[in-house]
């Protein structure tokens, strides 16, 4: 590499190191105008609630964001504030919710609190997807635990260039520390997992968490390289809408096409592979379900769904064709060929492959010759 090419990779580094940052300067003003939808969707509720909020920033100046003729003069509501978070997790404003008169019910207290929550965590979606809307963005959900989600950048590379406070608070709970160039996998069970999914705009996988094996909807968005990361368009506006609120009612509609569909049919073939290949030594059927990034009983109900029967079975299946193939092209005696074809022994093979064909080993060796 000459010097020019490492001034070029040097200046692009530096350049990206500061549009990282970006988020950590945007001012109050442009914070508003970028959440502009999810702050008419907070204004529309509190409204007929006869309530409103305000987004405080960390100069202490404030700004109305819904139903603003109760702002002046009403009552800071202390317990309902929740923090809008930057990019790199540290807040980056307040949002807080007005009223003129005290809130005694405490399920009140609470439901405000969810309504602020999910409005504030749409806003720091937004903002972490227009920061890094040149990168790969996985906003990922864990199955069995709704609340446990993260946001990711991702490179070329599969390696991680950002992540959100509440990733960071996962990695902290693995004993894990977040930096940038961390690899996917570390997180991620991605080893047969295509989560760009070619040209496509959006892809949506199912992944397993890495040492756990605990399942995760995932859906990652491919970059908007046309876009400027100084300029807030309304291009940009719709590539960066917030998806992590829908995104366990659009797993669930994709695993419920997936399954219908069954396997796909790169991964299908691959599975093929692996029996034939594994036929003598062994088939790990909990491995063939992680090396398409899914469960083992959802596995059995794809792999139903494509072959028509549950994985053992067909196993069993490729088993008793190989016998036959050994049997017809070979003159090894049935001990040997029961190894092979992966039966126990001989006894195990003249069981099942009477059972399969209506009649032992050697009387089929004979009927074919």
């Amino acid at each position: 590499m000459n010097s020019h090419d490492g001034d070029v990779r040097r200046g692009e580094s530096s350049t990206n190191a500061q549009l990282g940052d970006r988020s950590a300067s945007l001012t109050l003003a442009q914070l508003i105008a970028n959440s502009r939808e999810e702050i008419a969707q907070l204004s529309g509720v509190l409204r007929k609630s006869g309530r409103g909020a305000v987004i405080r920033g960390a100069d202490g100046s404030v700004l109305p964001v819904a139903a603003a003729e109760l702002v002046y003069g009403a009552r800071l509501v202390e317990d309902v504030s929740v923090p809008i978070r930057d990019p790199q997790g540290k807040p980056l404003a307040f949002l807080d919710v007005l009223s003129r008169e005290e809130i005694n019910s405490q399920q009140t207290k609470s439901l405000l609190f969810a309504i602020s929550e999910s409005a504030a965590n749409a806003i720091a979606e937004r903002c972490f997807r227009i920061s890094y809307r040149k990168h790969w963005v996985m906003a990922a959900q864990c199955i069995k635990d709704p609340e446990k989600c993260m946001l990711l950048a991702l490179d070329r590379d599969y390696q991680v260039v950002a992540a959100d406070f509440r990733a960071q608070e996962i990695l902290t709970c693995r004993g894990m520390k977040f930096a940038p160039g961390l690899a996917l996998s570390a997180i991620f069970r991605i080893a047969h997992s295509d989560l760009r999914g070619g040209r496509c705009f959006e892809t949506f996988n199912r992944l397993l968490g890495h040492g756990d094996e605990i399942p995760w909807y995932a859906l990652t968005t491919s970059p908007d390289l046309g876009a400027s990361y100084f300029e807030y368009s309304d291009r940009a506006l719709l590539h960066s809408r917030p998806r992590m609120e829908t995104l366990a009612s659009f797993g669930e509609d994709a695993t419920q096409r997936r399954e219908s569909a069954g396997i796909p049919p790169r991964s299908l073939r691959r599975i093929k592979e692996c029996i034939d290949e594994g036929l003598e030594s062994g088939v790990d059927i909990g491995e063939l379900a992680k090396s398409i990034g899914c469960s083992l009983s959802h596995f059995f109900r794809l792999f139903r769904t494509s072959f028509g029967m549950p994985p053992h079975r067909y196993l069993m299946h490729r088993r008793i064709v190989f016998a036959q193939q050994l049997l017809t092209q070979t003159d090894l005696d049935l001990a040997c060929i029961a190894l092979k074809a992966g039966f126990a022994d001989q006894s195990h093979l003249c069981r099942d492959f009477h059972r399969f064909m209506g009649l032992p080993p050697g009387a089929f060796r004979m009927r074919q010759r």
